[in-house]
């Protein structure tokens, strides 16, 4: 900011600042992923991917989505498409059943904290 009166000489002179420094000229330097390559995938589409990033962690580049089985039929209750699996092979919907998979998950929480004790 400009002192006018020190300008004026009707005080003690106060320094300017300095003006910002210049934005970076390359916007993506800064940014967290900018050392990340561009590396196709089976079917050739290409990926961002971390340059050491193993081909082991690459699942996504090798995996052929076009053989997934289309989605199975919506809830006859609320609609959703949004569903999982017992052991048993049974079909859940994620919306009405999803306590019972709650309550489920928190079982295997207990599980692992008991064993963990041992």
């Amino acid at each position: 900011m400009i002192d006018l009166q020190a300008i004026f000489g009707n005080g003690p002179a106060v320094p300017v600042a300095a003006p910002p420094p210049e934005p970076a000229a390359d916007p993506l330097a800064t940014f967290p992923f900018a050392d990340w390559v561009l590396r196709p995938d089976a079917h050739g589409r290409m990926g961002w991917v971390a340059p050491d990033l193993p081909e082991s962690d690459r699942w996504w580049a090798t995996a052929d989505f076009d053989d997934l089985p289309p989605p199975g039929p919506a809830c006859p209750r609320c609609g959703s498409l949004a569903e999982w699996w017992d052991l048993l092979g049974g079909r859940h919907c994620g919306q009405c059943d999803g306590d019972v998979l709650r309550h489920g998950l928190d079982l295997l929480d207990r599980a692992e904290k008991i064993r963990s004790q041992r």
